[in-house]
């Protein structure tokens, strides 16, 4: 029979259950701690958390998580994920991970996939999911990093690689094109030369002047292609002056509409109030010719042809092809078609010498011109264009910082050409040097002949103050044409400078534009391309 406990036994019992619920209210307060620990630790990190069962229920979810799909985590728990994936096949792959990672009780990297929210933003995750043991019941805790910036600066970069690449092989391509041409030019300066000067001297009915014509429409076609491989390398003479586009337009139009195919509806709009422009006419006019001319390819059954000008100011930089143009105010000629339109890969290509869409109907050298011409402008070009909707071009060129100066009008030719004075020819190429004289000697100048600079200053000293004009080369060994030009003046401050040269890529251009004031043509000439400058030059005809 066991009797009563004792007092002592009592007291001990109540101890032990003191000591017990102290220690159960130590675990809960631990574990509370714990839970906010985690609670916390999980709304820090910057990922998205959260836990899920074999039914997709969510279980689990951080702050991060939560204030994504716009609601609270105690929330989340209450739903399962098919009421925050509207998309059936996006819900079922995630399930399938789900159910491969619980089964296989291994982890899974999911390297990208899409989450979308309920105001439609969309974050690009890099998800790991990994079994979760901690719960009773089969689940799986999911953690995802936002890659959106990420992967977004990888394409950004990627797209920088890219225009740098395209950059730099357009510029080698450049510098091979300025080579060739100068090279070019020097060799087709005798044959042009020589030709017309043949021609002038045959009968109107003899026979070989067909052969000759034929030689210097072949030479003029070449010059032609050296003269777009130099605006696209960006080394040929431009005379920059101040423009009204609006006016160059006006006086083109007619032209252009010659030119244009008549079932090609055309349309000139000219913005209101545009700004004045740094430009070359000519260069402009053949910008706007090429363009048009591309369009009217591209529009085999007819179309609209729009061409429109209009000021735009930018805040920011922007992306053209190749490069971003720094802020600012600009002047917009857009040369917009309703033709066959173009794709990615062809607007890659686009402005690359000798590429063409046209086969061999095509040169491939009409929109590097353009591209060539713009950039010798300070401007850019963007291409907006898809297979079947028409191409938009926009051209941006910087506004004149003198806007209020008035547009510069074209100077008329001399009527006459001819002339006594005496004239300097300095040139190292023997073949160029020997048709400059003939030309000129033809036209009754009289030419003293010097192959280099040295040469020149002795001969000047001999015929103190009795050249009129030196016509000097600008490259050549012993001494350059800038340099000989300083030396000239000091000796003789009245004496006129004309530089000529195969290319312009030298010490009298700055990055292709020649300084203000400085006389100059380009090699090859024409035989009364020659004699027309000269004599301005002699008149002081800017």
């Amino acid at each position: 029979m066991s009797g009563k406990p004792t007092y002592e036994e009592l007291e001990k019992r109540v101890r032990e259950l003191e000591e017990k619920e102290a220690e159960h209210r130590e675990t809960e307060k631990q574990l509370k701690i714990s839970r906010k620990l985690l609670r916390d630790v999980m709304d820090i990190v910057p990922v998205y958390i959260c836990a899920k069962n074999l039914k997709g229920e969510f279980i689990l979810a951080n702050k991060k998580l939560a204030d994504f799909y716009k609601t609270t985590a105690d929330e989340m728990i209450k739903v399962s994920h098919s009421e925050v994936c509207e998309d059936e096949e996006e819900l079922k792959s995630m399930l399938a991970d789900d159910l491969e990672v619980i089964n296989s009780g291994k982890p899974k990297l999911i390297p990208e996939e899409t989450m979308e929210s309920p105001d439609g933003s969309i974050a690009l995750l890099e998800t790991y999911k990994i079994p979760f043991t901690a719960y009773e019941d089969p689940a799986v805790l999911i953690v995802a990093t936002d890659i959106t910036s990420r992967k977004r600066d990888e394409e950004e970069r990627k797209y920088l690689e890219a225009q740098f690449q395209q950059a730099q092989k357009m510029e080698s391509i450049g510098r091979l094109a300025g080579g060739v041409a100068h090279d070019l030019n020097n060799l087709l300066s005798p044959i042009l030369g020589y030709s017309e000067m043949l021609l002038f001297d045959f009968d109107e009915n003899d026979k070989r002047r067909d052969s000759l014509q034929q030689i210097i429409h072949a030479g003029i076609r070449a010059r032609d292609v050296v003269r777009q491989l130099l605006a696209f390398s960006r080394k040929q003479a431009l005379e920059f002056k101040t423009v009204d586009l609006n006016k160059v337009l006006s006086r083109f139009e007619k032209l252009l509409r010659r030119t244009i195919r008549e079932d090609i509806l055309v349309k000139i709009k000219p913005g209101p109030q545009v700004p004045l422009i740094r430009g070359d006419i000519g260069q402009l006019e053949q910008v706007i010719m090429n363009l048009a001319v591309n369009a009217q390819d591209a529009m085999e059954n007819g179309g609209t042809l729009v061409i429109e000008t209009f000021a735009a100011e930018l805040n920011g930089n922007i992306t053209v092809y190749n490069e971003k143009i720094a802020p600012g105010k600009y002047l917009i000629l857009s040369v917009k078609d309703t033709g066959s339109g173009m794709s990615a890969e062809t607007r890659k290509h686009l402005f690359e010498p000798f590429f063409s869409t046209k086969g061999e109907q095509g040169t491939g050298l009409g929109l590097a011109t353009v591209y060539g011409i713009i950039r010798q402008h300070g401007g850019g070009i963007s291409v907006y264009s898809e297979p079947g909707n028409g191409t938009t071009f926009n051209i941006y060129l910087p506004v004149s910082q003198n806007n209020d100066a008035s547009p510069d009008t074209d100077v008329e030719i001399p009527s006459n050409l001819h002339g006594t004075e005496t004239i300097l020819i300095v040139e190292d190429n023997a073949q160029v040097r020997s048709i400059t004289c003939g030309i000129l000697e033809s036209y009754g100048y009289k030419i003293l002949v010097a192959e280099n600079g040295m040469d020149a200053i002795a001969i000047l000293k001999k015929h103190k103050k009795q050249v009129q004009l030196i016509l000097t080369d600008v490259v050549m060994p012993v001494m350059d044409g800038k340099k000989l030009s300083s030396m000239a003046l000091a000796l003789d401050p009245d004496i006129k400078i004309l530089f000529m040269s195969g290319y312009t890529d030298d010490v009298i251009a700055h990055r292709g534009v020649l300084d203000e004031g400085v006389n100059f043509i380009q090699k090859p000439f024409t035989v009364q391309g020659l004699a027309a400058r000269v004599r301005k030059v002699l008149d002081n005809i800017n």
